[in-house]
């Protein structure tokens, strides 16, 4: 199928904002364009298509901050639902949908621009999209039922292909706030791919227990593809820095560390020491990596010469360590 992009191009500035005209393209300017193209959390280009509802698009410009902004200019096609919002740190929502124009038949992509006035700031361009769609198929491999994520399996890699005849845009409209998608959206034509990187957040806490969520790719070729996202939590292990504790008459006092070397929280009681010692704190929880130094004092009264062997026993929730001897 003859596919066709009309492209924007740039023809002059005035008053703080860009002046656009439009003009036909050939397909090899769409073979080298549009195929693949990739949309970055920066790219404030709307995408829209006639087969769709009302959406709500997320428009990026860092240098607006935050401040009130209306909609000055708009092409006849495309229905803004409110005329007026506001950027909060350099983002803003704007819905609206696309009336149908027999115009714009040819499977393409058709590129206007849309006039924001903003408070403060002046006038933005922001390029508007009428999308003839054709017919795409979204495919994605693998499609595992599920994802699953641990301290040792941080990265899954999937890839978005368009095995349809048409234009396919896809975006990532929800994802658990503890994963990173690297690529969150893009424009595919006919056979072409996009790999995808789908990783634990390092921005975000680690995860101290078990965890569940989705991720869910929004399409226009009907039907989101929803993909489970689970992070199992390792067990807590319990290690003892020094197994031996020696104490001394003229140095009655020693230290005792231990730590949890696991993912999970660490539950740990002391269940028996000897008579004539005392320690400093009987039980406790540690989190991951966190570690606990018990004070253990000796009282020698009533002991004979010579030395004297004893067993402090730690349990803890420790499946591997239930029981431990010091």
């Amino acid at each position: 199928m003859k596919t066709k992009i009309l492209a924007l191009r740039l023809r002059g500035i005035f008053a703080g904002f860009a002046f656009f005209a439009l003009s036909s393209c050939s397909d090899d300017f769409l073979a080298e364009n549009v195929a693949g193209l990739l949309l970055s959390d920066s790219d404030p280009t709307i995408y829209v298509s006639p087969k769709e509802g009302t959406r709500t698009h997320s428009v990026r410009y860092p240098a607006a901050g935050d401040a009130e902004f209306s909609i000055e200019y708009a092409p006849e096609w495309l229905n803004i639902v409110s005329s007026t919002g506001r950027f909060t740190n350099g983002v803003a929502s704007i819905s609206c949908y696309a009336s149908e124009n027999s115009a714009f038949s040819q499977v393409g992509i058709y590129v206007f621009s849309l006039i924001l006035d903003i408070k403060g700031k002046g006038k933005y361009a922001i390029p508007a999209c009428y999308v003839s769609e054709g017919f795409p198929i979204a495919q994605l491999t693998p499609h595992p039922s599920e994802l699953q994520f641990d301290s040792h399996n941080s990265m899954h890699s999937l890839s978005i292909a368009n095995g349809g005849d048409g234009i396919l845009i896809w975006a990532v409209e929800e994802c658990p706030e503890w994963l990173t998608v690297d690529v969150t959206s893009g424009v595919l034509s006919l056979g072409e791919s996009r790999s995808i990187s789908v990783s634990l957040s390092y921005a975000h806490p680690p995860l101290k227990e078990k965890t569940a969520g989705k991720i869910v790719i929004a399409n226009n070729a009907g039907g989101n593809i929803v993909i489970s996202v689970a992070y199992s939590v390792g067990p807590p292990i319990f290690s003892c820095y020094y197994p031996e504790v020696a104490i001394y008459s003229f140095t009655p006092t020693a230290s005792l560390t231990f730590s949890n070397n696991g993912e999970s929280a660490l539950t740990w009681r002391v269940k028996q020491f000897p008579a004539w010692l005392t320690v400093s704190k009987v039980q406790g929880d540690l989190d991951s990596n966190e570690y606990e130094t018990m004070e253990l004092v000796c009282d020698p009264s009533g002991l004979s010469s010579g030395e004297h062997l004893g067993i402090i026993t730690i349990e803890t929730n420790d499946p591997q360590l239930p029981s431990n001897n010091i």
